[in-house]
Order: structure tokens, then C-alpha cells, then sequence
């Protein structure tokens, strides 16, 4: 060949190399020995590498690709946790989301753990024109999502830790969160297995329950006192951990007790009267089945006669209020030797006491 022939070559050959097209072709090479597409997606980084299963640690997922690729869209997923960006996120309906690159060639995705510890496998893919059909080039990294304890993720504290069972009292159960998960949650869900629950109570449950909102990292739910004694076990669940504890409910006793006769005077031979008691108390109502104890004494300080058929206390049918009035009786019978007089009949229950006078003729 002349060397003009020569020059007319190689102009022809560089016009070639020139013109082809970086997605379909690239000059042989390393990476691509027989000419054929090679993958745009450079790499596929993970920020950090490893995070806390608490349903509420993030990674940042960060795509690299060759800005000269006319395709910049990558299509992401994960095997676990949840991927957002773009403004989607993945889900049982979407497991993948697509996400352009900017203009030099970056595309990012955050991961939200999962609370199942293991290892998440986040892909990201591109798919590119070949000819008449199209040819997908994907790229993977892991990250792990390591144990973490209940305890490191929600703390229950209650206070006080014991109350009067009176069906009126509240004790405040405290929850508090690792930061990451209230962020990633709205409620704790608070369960007890005796009482109530002031407010947020969720109506749709057999056993006592309430959704308490989650405000700076914490959710404080009211449980109201039953009105047995009782050692409630209470617990707070967010996501798949829980916290739980015990508040003691001690018997309510009275804060104040009156006793009335039936009458003011009885014979002492041939007659007997019956003495009626009601427990009551500022808050709440007293525990039912309380015992009540009965004494006679003339004014000689003598202890005098007998009381039939004394009850516990319980709730008075009669009474209409929300907290209902305890009542016990008993039968008053003074002995054929009891002298005339004023007769102290007192009466007692959970330390506190009353008296009234009875003439006995």
C-alpha cells in the first residue's frame, strides 16, 4: 500500500472509533475483550455497613455511574429492611423503586433496618438498549442489621409502683425509646392485666389496652386501679419489642366509717337491734369483702352482750354513684345483765373505727 492509501486508512479507522455508542459498544479492552457492553454502574457503597435491627437504623445506599450513559435511572431492592427515595418506598407491592442519577452520574437510597436481625442484600440495576432488545447490568452490596436487646430499644418505668385498689386511683407507666425507633414509630401500644386505662383506650381489645402517641422519645399511658387486689403485670410494646413490669395493688381501705342503729334505745330483755355500717372513701371505692368488727361496752367500759350474723362489707345495692358505699350489719343482742343505761357500740375495719350510743332499757 502507498502511503496515501495508508493515511486514507487510518483516517477511516479513527473516524470509526469515534462514533460509536458507549452503551451498545466500547473498544476492546480488560473489561469488555470482544467489544460488547460493558456495565455503567461503577459502584455500590453502603454508609455505614452494619446497623442496629431496631426497625429504626438507616444506611445510606449510594450508586456510582458512568455520567456518559444515556440511561440514568437505577432500579433499587433490598432482601431486607425498607429503601426509600425519589419520593417511593418498597414494599410488599412495591419490592423495588427506581431512582435517577444526577448529572454526574450519583444516585442515592436510604435503607431502614428491619427488627430481624440477618443480612440485607440491596441491588441496584440499570437496563440498557441492545439492538432490539435491552440488556440489565446490576451491582450489589450488603449490609447488617445486628441483634439488638428489648431492653436497648424501650424501657417501661412506673410510678408509683404500688396504689390503693380502688378503681380510681392511676399509676403512670413510662415508656421510653432508643431515639432511632421513635422516630421511626408513632405509638406505643400499652397492655395491663387488671384495670384500665384513663385515656387512649383501644375499644377493639378484650383485655386492657391503649395506643399512646409518641412525644420526645416517650409515651406515658394512665392505668386506673381495679377494684380487687391484685399484682397487675403491665407491658409496652413498639414494633416487635417489648418492656414489661408489675404495679401492686394493695386492698383500698376506708377513709371514713359510719355506724347507725336501727334505733336509739332496745331492752334489754326480749329485744335486739340491728346495727348497720357504710365504709366510704375520698377516692375510689373500699375493697369489697372487707371485714368489719363489732364491741359493746356499758358506761363501766364493760364489754356487754353479743352481735349475730355480722357480714363483710360490700357494695350497697342502694347507693347510685359511680363509687359505691360498702355496708355491713349485725344483730346487737344485750345481755339479760347488762345494766341500764348508754351502751358505746363501736366498730372497726382496716384501722379506723366509729362509735354510737344505744339506750338500753
Amino acid at each position: 500500500m502507498n502511503r496515501r492509501g495508508f493515511v486514507f486508512g487510518a483516517v477511516l479507522v479513527v473516524m470509526a472509533s469515534g462514533c460509536y455508542d458507549t452503551d451498545r459498544y466500547v473498544p476492546a479492552g480488560p473489561d469488555s475483550p470482544d467489544g460488547t457492553q460493558t456495565s455503567p454502574i461503577l459502584e455500590l457503597t453502603a454508609a455505614p455497613s452494619a446497623i442496629r435491627a431496631s426497625g429504626g437504623a438507616h444506611a445510606m445506599i449510594t450508586a456510582r455511574i458512568d455520567p456518559r450513559s444515556s440511561v440514568k435511572t437505577l432500579k433499587f431492592s433490598t432482601t431486607r429492611g425498607t429503601l426509600s427515595g425519589n419520593g417511593r418506598t418498597t414494599s410488599t407491592t412495591e419490592p423495588a423503586i427506581d431512582v435517577p442519577a444526577s448529572d454526574s452520574g450519583v444516585a442515592t437510597v436510604d435503607l431502614l433496618s428491619s427488627a430481624q436481625a440477618g443480612l440485607a442484600t440491596v441491588t441496584a440495576s440499570i437496563t440498557l438498549p441492545e439492538g432490539a432488545t435491552s440488556r440489565t447490568f446490576t451491582r450489589t452490596v450488603d449490609v447488617m442489621f445486628t441483634a439488638v436487646a428489648s431492653s436497648d430499644v424501650i424501657t417501661l418505668a412506673v410510678s408509683p409502683t404500688s396504689a390503693d385498689a380502688d378503681g380510681a386511683s392511676q399509676v403512670s407507666l413510662i415508656a421510653t425509646l432508643l431515639p432511632e425507633v421513635a422516630a421511626a414509630n408513632t405509638t406505643v401500644t400499652f397492655t395491663a392485666s387488671a384495670g384500665d386505662f384513663a385515656t387512649n383506650k383501644d375499644s377493639s381489645s378484650l383485655s386492657p389496652q391503649a395506643q399512646v402517641p409518641i412525644s420526645g422519645g416517650v409515651a406515658t399511658a394512665q392505668l386506673v386501679a381495679p377494684q380487687q387486689p391484685a399484682t397487675v403485670l403491665v407491658s409496652a410494646l413498639v414494633g416487635t419489642f417489648k418492656a414489661t413490669t408489675q404495679v401492686s395493688f394493695r386492698r383500698a381501705a376506708p377513709d371514713t366509717i359510719f355506724v347507725q342503729p336501727a334505733r336509739s334505745t332496745v331492752m334489754r330483755v326480749g329485744e335486739t337491734i340491728e346495727i348497720t355500717v357504710y365504709l366510704v372513701r375520698d377516692v375510689g371505692q373500699t375493697a369489697t369483702n372487707t371485714v368489719v368488727t363489732y364491741e359493746a361496752r356499758d358506761s363501766a367500759g364493760a364489754i356487754r352482750g353479743t352481735f349475730l350474723a355480722p357480714t363483710l362489707a360490700v357494695v350497697d345495692p342502694t347507693d347510685d354513684s359511680t363509687f359505691k358505699r360498702l355496708k355491713s350489719t349485725a344483730t346487737f343482742d344485750p345481755d339479760d345483765a347488762m345494766p341500764v343505761g348508754a351502751t358505746t357500740i363501736t366498730v372497726s375495719s382496716v384501722g379506723k373505727s366509729a362509735s354510737t350510743v344505744v339506750q338500753v332499757n
